[in-house]
């Protein structure tokens, strides 16, 4: 279903979700804290919890998961849903059907004249509320649409913050060939935006980024 024919009774539900969902988001506090998302991130994404007790109807499939909610100027349009657990596969879930879209686009909003992109909801929360980047998310290497790059043009630099491995480098250079102001910027091997983040703190990306 494309986020944008999302019915009225729809949005109010997966709006409901994601209020319901973060009122347990303590839950998850010991994950959210290895991956350093502290308190007022998971507030300020509304990140949550799914239990057992207060799972919504038809996401049943999601309990023991961190919701993410994908939050737009109209208000939630998606939940995506993220196993605590690194052994679990898959790691991500999201509603059958769902339409894929570009995650955190409150960014746009941002003033300022960098933006980066970033693969996954967790290293665009890191890049953008713990490193102070705005940033973009795009649910992995292959959810990347080429119409997106539109959205980029009135930026001096966009700074793809890509994964430390061949898919992710991979993706720059695609996203590179379509974003002109596009600077691919590549994690160490093997580490992602948020692997880094925990290792060399908001400077060190800072740093690697150049701003």
């Amino acid at each position: 279903m494309s986020t944008g024919m999302l019915s009225e009774s729809l949005r109010m539900s997966l709006a409901e979700a994601a209020t319901t969902y973060h009122q347990s988001v303590d839950l998850a506090s010991e994950y959210l804290a290895r991956r350093g998302i502290t308190q007022a991130a998971a507030a300020a994404h509304l990140l949550g919890y799914v239990t057992e007790a207060n799972v919504a109807v038809g996401h049943e499939a999601f309990v023991n998961r961190v919701s993410i909610p994908y939050i737009t100027t109209t208000g939630v349009i998606d939940l995506r849903f993220r196993s605590i657990s690194d052994e679990v596969s898959p790691k991500y879930l999201g509603r059958v059907g769902a339409e894929l879209t570009l995650y955190n686009p409150l960014s746009f909003s941002v003033p300022s004249d960098v933006i980066a992109i970033c693969e996954g909801e967790i290293d665009t929360i890191t890049a953008h509320t713990l490193v102070g980047i705005p940033a973009i998310g795009i649910a992995g290497v292959n959810a990347w649409k080429p119409y997106y790059a539109r959205a980029f043009g009135d930026y001096q630099r966009v700074l793809v913050l890509a994964d430390g491995d061949q898919p992710g480098r991979e993706l720059g250079k695609k996203i590179a060939t379509q974003v002109d102001q596009a600077v691919v910027i590549v994690m160490p091997d093997g580490m992602d935006v948020n692997g880094t983040y925990l290792q060399e703190g908001a400077e060190g990306i800072r740093r690697r980024a150049g701003v």
